[in-house]
């Protein structure tokens, strides 16, 4: 769960199917932009949701190059 490093290695050598990435980049580039609306005055729902990322062979190699 959440992507730790070892896991995600893990499905890259095949030992782990999955895991679940909590987008923490995605997270931070959607509160920034939030933030700037906000401050032009453009309205923003009080309640705004990052979905995670589905962590596995298919995009694990590019996972683990983003949290390392």
């Amino acid at each position: 769960m959440d992507a730790l490093t070892d896991a995600v290695q893990n499905i890259v050598d095949g030992k782990f199917t999955g895991t679940v990435f909590n987008d923490y980049f995605g997270q931070a580039q959607g509160a920034a932009d939030l933030a700037v609306k906000f401050l032009n005055g453009e309205e923003v729902d009080a309640v705004n949701m990052v979905d995670y990322v589905k962590v596995t062979a298919d995009n694990a190699a590019e996972i683990l190059e983003k949290i390392k």
